[in-house]
């Protein structure tokens, strides 16, 4: 609002009882200048911050969407700016509270899943208040879950009217189901955004409730590999307790070397890796010791065939008392003995 100097003039002219009037008049018109003035400033400042965060959260979502499994943190941090870290968390809670992305967890890792358009118009439907109870019900079980039976008994609801509701919030992505692997009738609601305790789904290791076999011996190949190099390194160093030490390796940097050589698909954590550990030392592939209370691997020798007399068939031999030279049962003529002497 600016006004014409000719009003103001005429304002002047005005008889002198009206001066106060005047002054009031001008004094209001300066002020509401200066507010619009001011007004008009800070609007543009709001629109510039507004649309530096607008492009920032788009940026964000380019790159989650590049990763249709799940973007993990780390990945997403290295996309963007040292500058743009700070502003991050506030971009990624106000992305996920439009529903625009989903957040993941796996082990200790934290992933980024977008969202498609129509996915966040059904997680915006309104919730009957059948499916209130039970969604409460199922974040209270958190990622352990809770059995459709135990939700049959807290919600009081009948059997296929409570299977028509779950089958509508799976539908919705708003829960995911699965069988419990210590008990396969028994089926479990967890949330949808979880991740499921390793008890009910078995961990990476199981595909459709199924044991994968060829997976875990891909996984043992990876640590051997990594331990042997390890091993190989360790024979340069010049002196016997160097070398001992050097072989070793821990839980810790095993899952380290997995995750590094992304030969796997799939994340492991390290109680996962561990247990991979575990089995090749009761396969005598490996051995393990205790450093600092922390328990490390290293690649175990390999066993000889023989070893000298000890490895003799006579000593396992249920007739030996009866082996004598020239008799029916004798050295010359004994097949098993032969074959020993001949490897050793």
């Amino acid at each position: 609002m600016f006004l014409d100097y000719r009003y103001l003039q005429e304002l002047y002219f005005l008889p002198a009882t009206n001066n106060l009037a005047i002054i009031n008049v001008v004094m209001y018109a300066n002020a509401n200048i200066k507010s619009e003035i001011k007004s008009e400033r800070t609007d543009k400042l709001l629109q510039s911050e507004s649309s530096e965060r607008f492009t920032f959260k788009e940026k964000i979502l380019e790159v989650i969407k590049r990763y249709p499994n799940g973007c993990p943190d780390c990945v997403l941090r290295s996309e963007i700016s040292a500058k743009e870290v700070k502003d991050m968390a506030n971009s990624i809670n106000e992305l996920l509270a439009e529903h625009r992305i989903d957040l993941l967890k796996s082990g200790n890792e934290i992933y980024y899943k977008f969202v498609s358009e129509s996915a966040v118009v059904d997680s915006m439907m309104p919730l009957d208040p059948l499916e209130k109870l039970l969604y409460q019900l199922i974040v209270d079980a958190e990622n352990m879950g809770i059995w459709i039976g135990d939700l049959k008994t807290k919600s009081n609801i009948p059997h296929r009217r409570l299977m028509k509701v779950i089958r509508s919030m799976e539908n919705r992505k708003m829960i995911k189901t699965y069988h419990s692997m210590a008990h396969s009738r028994k089926k479990v609601c967890v949330l949808y955004g979880l991740q499921p305790h390793p008890s009910i789904v078995g961990g990476s290791f199981f595909t459709d409730e199924m044991f994968d076999t060829e997976f875990l011996a891909s996984i043992s190949e990876c640590c051997l590999k990594f331990l042997k190099s390890k091993a190989d390194s360790a024979s340069h160093f010049p002196t016997f307790i160097n070398r001992m030490n050097k072989r070793n390796a821990t839980v810790e940097e095993v899952w380290q070397f997995l995750c590094n050589s992304k030969i796997l698909n799939v994340n492991l954590s390290q109680i996962e890796v561990e247990r991979v550990l575990e089995n090749l030392v009761h396969d005598s592939q490996i051995e393990k010791k205790f450093e600092n209370a922390r328990p490390v691997y290293f690649l175990a020798k390999p066993l000889e065939r023989n070893q000298g007399i000890l490895h003799s068939p006579c000593l396992s031999c249920e007739i030996a008392l009866d082996c004598v030279k020239g008799g029916t049962v004798s050295p010359n003529s004994c097949q098993y003995f032969s074959d020993w002497l001949l490897d050793e």
